[in-house]
């Protein structure tokens, strides 16, 4: 299957943050929850996506940071390349309870 934007703008986000509860703590080794993270990424640069659609969808940040725009919520997950496993972090920026898209780097 080829996940391009039309692929994330249908992705279910409602299907998927059943299946990410039931994930629980081991929600960031699944493909459902890089899907959900991409798929809400894209939809906050052509809507309005509420900091309360992203934890009904992913659940609880692994982290919430402060920054000079608001807060960073950020989710880890893990992932191979190869024969490479390697973790990651999605940093969202929340910016007067909405995403406004990727923190940036501090």
């Amino acid at each position: 299957m080829i996940k391009d934007m039309d692929y994330y703008r249908s992705f279910d986000l409602e299907s998927a943050s059943q299946k990410i509860e039931q994930l629980g703590s081991d929600r960031g080794n699944h493909d459902v929850f890089g899907d959900a993270i991409q798929s809400l990424l894209i939809a906050a640069k052509e809507r309005y996506v509420e900091n309360t659609e992203i934890r009904h969808v992913l659940g609880k940040p692994d982290r919430i940071k402060k920054n000079h725009r608001g807060e960073v919520w950020e989710y880890d997950w893990s992932d191979t390349y190869g024969p490479i496993h390697y973790t990651s972090t999605t940093p969202f920026q929340i910016m007067n309870g909405a995403c406004a898209g990727l923190a940036d780097e501090e």
